[in-house]
């Protein structure tokens, strides 16, 4: 979502890398460890036997400033981020467990167009935008694991992999916004290993899609301008607090993977399908099938 702005850019980074001192990893051993472990980098969680299975754990703090007007409308002129972010992982000789958890708090200045979502980018054409420039405050929210066997019958793995992200976004100007998004996932898979040099995986992911938001005026003897928008330079125009919207949807998804290994060399393929189905409806009293998209 982030694209680099000109004109005036300031980038501030502050990162502190936080690694247990049981495994001895400076930063550069750890970013090779994580580079190198490719299954991780994979849908299959159960290909975490086949990786390097040492331990280890890790915390990132950021801060990141953006500031300039070559952007899209909606990222705002200006964007300011916190964040922290961590992960990691733990051999229990009878299960491989790993975990991340990232939070970060975006504040955006004048960001136009959009008055109904958290993510305009997220592939949903069909929200309501706005001509006034606005602060937005963002919070973001993503925990993942992932867990695993041992190779059962030094052949077979089954895995697991879990995932829930949660953003909670509000527009501060009218017509405001509180919406909040949430997307819970799982991920199950299973690997075979013919022999050392070539192991196979299938994994299906389902995750459901959530999104509640509620428009209103601060100032309700105002009325405010906003369009319904309906995809290809189609809307509707209309006058008061906005309206309230109820994104359902769902995602369903599959991947198999091959992975062909020795001592000097590892490759790793892995090709996927998933489609995604959501419908908007607006007001939840009476509840009116407004648009579907599905891709």
């Amino acid at each position: 979502m982030n694209y680099m702005k000109s004109c005036l850019l300031v980038m501030i980074a502050c990162l502190v890398s936080m690694v247990g001192a049981a495994q001895g990893f400076s930063p550069a051993a750890m970013e090779q460890l994580k580079t190198r472990r490719l299954w991780s980098h994979s849908q299959n969680a159960a290909g975490m036997p086949f990786d390097d299975i040492q331990n280890y754990s890790n915390v990132i703090l950021g801060y990141d400033l953006q500031d300039g007007n070559y952007c899209r409308p909606q990222e705002g002129q200006k964007e300011a981020i916190v964040g922290v972010s961590s992960e990691g992982f733990i051999n229990l000789k009878n299960a491989y467990v790993w975990g991340a958890f990232n939070f970060a708090q975006k504040n955006l200045t004048d960001a136009g167009y959009n008055a109904s979502i958290a993510d305009p980018f997220r592939g949903m054409p069909y929200y309501v935008a706005d001509q006034h420039l606005s602060k937005w405050r963002n919070q973001y929210y993503d925990l993942k694991f992932r867990a695993a066997t041992p190779l059962l019958g030094n052949h077979w793995a089954l895995g697991l992999e879990g995932n829930y992200v949660a953003t909670l976004a509000a527009k501060q100007r009218d017509p405001r916004v509180d919406t909040r998004f949430y997307t819970p996932g799982l991920t199950p898979g299973i690997t075979y290993k013919l022999n050392n040099s070539h192991k196979f995986g299938a994994s299906f992911k389902y995750s459901s899609i959530k999104e509640d938001s509620r428009m209103s005026n601060v100032n309700s003897y105002v009325d405010q301008d906003y369009y319904i928008l309906y995809g290809l330079g189609t809307a509707i125009k209309g006058i008061g607090s906005g309206v309230t919207s109820n994104y359902i949807g769902d995602r369903f998804g599959g991947a198999l993977q091959y992975n062909f290994s020795m001592p000097s060399f590892n490759l790793l393929l892995e090709g996927s399908y998933d489609v995604k189905a959501e419908t908007v409806q607006q007001n939840y009293t009476t509840p009116k099938k407004n648009s579907r998209c599905k891709r």
